[in-house]
This record gives structure tokens, C-alpha cells and sequence, in this order.
């Protein structure tokens, strides 16, 4: 459920000490602060914010696990599919030692997840975006400019990358910067890589600072970049 999660508890004689309900993803930090408790075992079944569940429990019980939710359909198939049964089921495969378990990455596997993820909706979109163009030139017949539509010498006539906030591309820059290795950024510092990737996409000019969970990151500036990159420089 993108909107809610249904929870549900029993103790190990499979008495409910917690009956299931619904509570909604916005709350459900402060429900978990209030309601776990050391000595607690939870077991969440994989949904698409699954890490975020788990980052938020984790630390709350003494044991959590993330059930593979297949693998689970397979070991305690049912005809009856509620809410209550799901949570029933899982709670029983807990009990008995017998959760289908999924590992769980450390935090920097996740943004590595994360960053290769959104690489690669970057070039998914940029290959879009050139397929259309290309099929606009064919349509109309349209006279290319010299040297190509996608030259370097022609980036000044296209429109800067605008789909996610200046901060947000910097810092997975920044990240998959770090892991990289020197020859990979062409010679570049991992702060200098993220700017020269920012410059690239034609965003985050004035940008130096990057705040994430409560931290400051550098990043270079502009005209560090410039001097080591001239031909980003825009045209005169």
C-alpha cells in the first residue's frame, strides 16, 4: 500500500497483543517510537519502501527481518487474501524461525542502488529526448545546424536539465563520484567531478553547498571548473 501499512502483533503463544490496523506512512515514525520497544522481533514483508520502514524499526526492537514476499506466498499459500490473514501468516513464520529472509544492504550499497538507478533513468531519458528530436527533424525536414544537432558547439540552444532540484543532482553526483576511481573522473577531486557534472547538464552555476541529513558537503566552484574544463565555458 503506497499510502498506509498494516500492521498487526502477537505474542509467542499467537495471542494478539496488537490488533491489525492501518496506519498512514506519514505517521508511522512517530507511531513506531510509541508503540516499539526492545525485546520486540518485527518482521516486514518487501514493499517498494521497504529500506525506509527498516532504517525506522531497526533500531527500536531487537530483531528485524524483511521477508521475501514470494517466497512467502510459497511456504503459507491460502485461498483467503485479506490484510489480517497476511499479517497472521507472517507473524507464524516469525514465530516458528521459518521467515524466508532477504538480505539487507548496508546504507552505502543503497545509495549505490540508488545513484546506478538514477543514472540510469538519466540515460533513458536523454536517449528519449534525442529519439524525439531526431524524429522531429525527419518529420518536418528540418536543415540541421553545422556540425550536428548534439555537438558540443551547439549546447548553448539547448534547455538546461530541470527534472530534478539543483541540490538532489549534486549530491548523487557527488556520491558516484566517491565511487569512482581517479582515472574514472578524468583526474578530477570528487567534488571537482560533481560540478563538472553539474556544468554539464547546464545547472547548479551558483551552487557550492550541498545539505543532506544535517550535513554540509562541498562541491567545487564554477570557475575551478572552467579552469580545468574551458570548453564548458559558455560561448561569447
Amino acid at each position: 500500500h503506497k499510502h498506509y501499512l498494516m500492521i498487526g502483533g502477537q505474542n509467542r503463544h499467537q495471542e494478539w497483543t496488537l490488533r491489525p490496523r492501518k496506519v498512514q506512512v506519514s505517521r508511522f515514525r512517530d507511531w513506531a517510537e510509541k508503540n516499539f520497544q526492545p525485546g520486540d522481533a518485527v518482521v516486514i514483508e518487501t514493499t517498494g519502501s521497504v529500506w525506509d520502514i527498516y532504517d525506522i524499526v531497526a533500531p527500536l526492537v531487537t530483531r528485524t527481518l524483511v521477508a521475501h514476499a514470494r517466497k512467502v506466498r510459497q511456504i503459507a499459500e491460502a485461498r483467503v487474501k485479506t490484510d489480517k490473514e497476511d499479517i497472521k501468516r507472517l507473524i507464524t513464520l516469525l514465530i516458528a524461525d521459518i521467515v524466508p529472509e532477504v538480505w539487507v544492504p548496508p546504507m552505502h550499497v543503497r545509495e549505490l542502488r540508488s545513484l546506478i538507478s538514477f543514472r540510469w533513468r538519466l540515460t533513458k531519458q536523454i536517449t528519449m529526448s534525442k529519439n524525439r528530436l531526431h524524429s522531429v527533424v525527419q518529420r518536418f525536414n528540418l536543415d540541421l545546424p553545422e556540425g550536428g544537432l548534439l555537438t558540443d558547439k551547439n549546447k548553448s540552444k539547448r534547455e538546461p536539465y530541470r527534472h530534478f532540484d539543483e541540490e538532489t543532482i549534486a549530491y548523487k553526483m557527488l556520491i558516484w563520484s566517491w565511487a569512482m576511481d581517479e582515472k574514472s573522473r578524468h583526474g578530477m577531486t570528487p567534488q571537482q567531478f560533481a560540478k563538472y557534472g553539474l556544468l554539464r547538464l547546464g545547472v547548479g552555476q551558483d551552487l557550492e553547498r550541498i545539505e543532506r541529513g544535517g550535513a554540509l558537503r562541498r562541491i567545487a566552484p564554477t570557475e575551478e571548473i572552467l579552469a580545468l574544463k574551458p570548453e564548458l565555458a559558455p560561448p561569447r
